[in-house]
């Protein structure tokens, strides 16, 4: 039997998000002067990525209206990966 789904945090991806906020923000500390831009993008990503769950999920009611804002929260966590993957080898 399916898990019904009445609350963002129903999704079991939702709650990855707060240890990935941690784990960017610890990760992005060594970076240097010249990376600073690139941890504040980060960490914006790792912490808008919930809040657009949130928004698309309780600002819409309907399945199609919900699923933009969660593909807008995919293409953040694909540009966290790339960022990150950029930074280690800079």
């Amino acid at each position: 039997m399916e898990k019904k789904v009445t609350r963002v945090e129903d999704f079991d991806v939702f709650n990855v998000f707060p240890d990935l906020a941690v784990c960017v923000e610890k990760h992005t500390r060594r970076f240097g002067p010249d990376f600073r831009w690139l941890r504040v993008q980060l960490l914006r990503c790792s912490e808008s990525v919930p809040a657009n769950m949130t928004e698309g999920f309780y600002a819409q009611y309907r399945t199609e209206e919900c699923i933009p804002e969660l593909r807008g929260a995919r293409a953040q966590i694909r540009r966290i990966k790339l960022q990150f993957c950029q930074s280690s080898n800079p």
